[in-house]
């Protein structure tokens, strides 16, 4: 009876961290639109060497 219990609450938790919108693709190329503009703010305002953008927190080396 307890490996039931314990199987269907696995089953209840898998369900639930697939169905939420961690793996939400719109959001993931939303994501990714804003980091690509904010690379392309950054690498205008300094250049080609380096550049921190505040926005976005990261920083690019190219």
């Amino acid at each position: 009876m307890k490996r039931i219990i314990k199987l269907l609450l696995l089953v209840s938790l898998g369900m639930s961290v697939f169905g939420c919108e961690l793996f939400d693709p719109k959001l993931y190329k939303e994501g990714d639109k804003a980091y690509r503009e904010a690379f392309e703010r950054c690498k205008a305002k300094s250049g080609y060497r380096y550049c921190r953008d505040a926005s976005v927190q990261t920083i690019f080396t190219y």
